[in-house]
């Protein structure tokens, strides 16, 4: 499965008046585009859930707190996944 490349939003790092303020509303983005894909396709969410394991690779974000894999793992756990993190 690949993660959809429309939940990466373009540019949306230049809102906000500090880095903090642009790094939620760029999370909120992604979490936003990720809802609509849920609402869209939910097999494809029940069939990623209903896996033994997953694994979420990156090839160009610099942190994880940039990541939208980070963000994706943070909200499968929402769902119920267990989420065991970087590195593990």
């Amino acid at each position: 499965m690949t993660l959809h490349p429309r939940w990466v939003p373009e540019g949306c790092f230049a809102f906000g008046p500090t880095p903090e303020a642009r790094l939620r509303a760029w999370r909120e983005e992604v979490r936003e585009r990720m809802r609509q894909h849920y609402r869209a396709d939910r097999a494809w969410w029940d069939e990623l859930l209903a896996r033994p394991s997953v694994t979420l690779l990156c090839r160009s974000c610099p942190r994880p707190v940039h990541c939208v894999r980070q963000v994706l793992a943070e909200d499968l756990g929402q769902l119920g996944a267990e989420v065991e993190g970087e590195g593990t």
